[in-house]
């Protein structure tokens, strides 16, 4: 079973959690006027140091609302375990939701991996994980290839489109959501792996490809 992190997190849940950025302006402005009688200060002075007060409430609020978002995936993939999420940063690929698992592993290049042994797979057995990349072949129905000339001279040539009873019931967003994450993961692997790469599993962050792990 494949427990996925919720409170591992840089540092404590942020304000803004609960009141939101704006919120959270409102509560530096108090802080600002509270400590202003105790001298000009240099964080939340105002006057000269006008700038640094701005500079300061922009770092504050905008590191508070990427951890709000690594909080709300984390939460989503647990609550929500059969709700598609867009894989898109390193943080993404800590909370992925167990309905994406396969998917993932289906596509050839992490599939690959697994297969050697590099990858941890979220616990996924083997005799779970299906032969044919499934969600592959339902992403590339009805495309062809525009550069492929002898396919283009072709007019009477039409797009085809593969389906089996026992397919997934995949809608277009969530199919959307399965390619752009598979294209982002493409890229991540391949800075993973390649020179001076840190080969982090990423189905088990932050272990790298390949660690022995005890067996349970």
């Amino acid at each position: 079973m494949q427990i996925l992190s919720v409170l591992e997190t840089p540092n404590a849940i942020p304000l803004t959690a609960f009141v939101g950025t704006d919120g959270m302006r409102d509560v530096l402005d108090h802080m600002n006027s509270t400590w202003r009688g105790a001298g000009p200060g240099v964080i939340f002075g105002e006057g000269q140091f006008g700038d640094r007060y701005r500079k300061f409430t922009e770092l504050v609020t905008n590191k508070q609302r990427e951890l709000v978002e690594t909080v709300s995936r984390a939460v989503q993939a647990i609550t929500a375990p059969d709700k598609f999420q867009l894989i898109d940063s390193q943080e993404a690929l800590e909370h992925i939701p167990p309905c994406m698992y396969i998917p993932i592993l289906t596509y050839a290049p992490v599939r690959k991996l697994w297969e050697e042994g590099m990858l941890h797979g979220w616990d996924v057995r083997p005799e779970d994980m299906p032969e044919e990349d499934v969600v592959g072949r339902l992403i590339n129905n009805g495309r062809f290839d525009s550069s492929n000339e002898e396919w283009m001279k072709d007019k009477e040539r039409g797009v085809s489109y593969t389906t089996a009873t026992n397919d997934p019931d995949y809608t277009r967003e969530q199919l959307n959501l399965i390619e752009s994450s598979r294209e982002f993961i493409d890229e991540w692997l391949e800075e993973q792996l390649g020179p001076g790469g840190d080969h982090l599993d990423m189905t088990d962050l932050p272990n790298q490809m390949g660690k022995l792990r005890p067996e349970e």
